[in-house]
């Protein structure tokens, strides 16, 4: 098997295990116990990200997930952000452009293939992606892609 065929394999091999296995009250569990180890009521996270308290309620019990802009206030705000995403702690920053980048590449591609990408998919698709790229701290948007015809 050609090195980036047996690579687009076990990405789609991954994506599929991870929704599997993994819900949005994960995520939601990770956001909630990153607001406790910051001593953050909901409605004073919801003030620090600029939204409501419903959002962030919403969010803790797997309704939905931050978007972008909210998880960048909320990494200014000193919550782990790569914990609420990956699941893993970090002492670093985490690479915004690398993750905006990826956000990006997803949501070209789903508007260049005409599909709708729910919040849970678009959640493990960048959270594996990130999880990919990161070592490198970069990418080739056609690597994206490989993954992503791979994993649809």
């Amino acid at each position: 098997m050609m090195p980036i065929l047996s690579k687009c394999v076990k990405i789609a091999h991954d994506v599929k295990y991870l929704y599997k296995f993994m819900n949005a009250s994960d995520y939601g569990s990770r956001l909630k116990d990153e607001r406790n180890r910051k001593g953050l009521t909901q409605e004073e996270l919801a003030q620090a990200l600029g939204t409501s308290r419903g959002t962030v309620a919403n969010c803790e019990i797997g309704k939905s997930f931050l978007d972008m802009k909210l998880l960048e206030r909320a990494d200014q705000a000193g919550v782990d952000i790569l914990f609420i995403v990956t699941g893993r702690r970090t002492h670093s920053n985490l690479n915004w452009r690398l993750l905006q980048a990826i956000n990006v590449g997803i949501n070209n591609w789903a508007s260049e293939h005409n599909m709708v990408v729910s919040t849970q998919n678009h959640f493990l698709l960048q959270k594996l992606l990130y999880e990919k790229f990161s070592q490198h701290e970069s990418f080739d948007s056609k690597e994206i892609d490989i993954y992503l015809r791979s994993a649809a």
